[in-house]
């Protein structure tokens, strides 16, 4: 379960995003998926396209340099949609699937790409790689290369929501900045 989503259509480019804003409440995450991928089914969706972030600190030698945008699909995605290739384009690599993996089989994002492959809807999730703290650059990254990967727009200029003003926090009072303290 969830208290925060929001759901955006698009009917030109025949597009529905669902944005996620905040995290599921530990021991609803099946029933969440099994929800979630029922209203999927009943729209009607040709395929899922899941954007989420994992732990860089999972990576391995040979991942640190290079992309740090990352993808997995579940076996529709990779044989019959076209989205893997579509995906490998757009400057996305695929994510390792052992179980030290970031994405690994108990995470909302692989329970949500095995639930799509039971119900035949193609599915893959592009993931940003990043460390805790300020990660609005790798949202932009991600979504420059989503949009790319949709093509929605060239070169659209992106903007921060207003929520993300103090994402890591109040900002320091002045006195202490301007102290020498900070």
């Amino acid at each position: 379960m969830v208290t925060a989503i929001d759901v955006y259509h698009c009917p030109d480019k025949k597009l529905v995003f669902v944005q996620q804003r905040s995290p599921l409440i530990k021991g609803h995450v099946d029933q969440f998926v099994s929800d979630l991928s029922g209203w999927i089914r009943q729209s009607q969706f040709e395929r899922v396209l899941l954007l989420s972030s994992a732990n860089a600190a999972f990576r391995i030698d040979s991942e640190l340099a290079g992309s740090q945008l990352g993808y997995a699909c579940n076996p529709l995605c990779q044989h019959k949609s076209g989205m893997e290739s579509i995906l490998q384009e757009a400057g996305f690599i695929p994510l390792r699937t052992d179980e030290a993996s970031w994405v690994n089989k108990h995470s909302f994002s692989s329970q949500l790409l095995d639930q799509m492959n039971q119900i035949s809807i193609p599915a893959a999730a592009a993931v940003s790689m990043c460390y805790e703290g300020d990660n609005v650059p790798h949202a932009f990254g991600l979504a420059r290369a989503v949009s790319q990967l949709l093509g929605l727009a060239e070169e659209a200029e992106w903007k921060a929501p207003p929520a993300w003003t103090h994402i890591q926090g109040e900002p320091l009072p002045r006195h202490l900045r301007t102290s020498g303290m900070y």
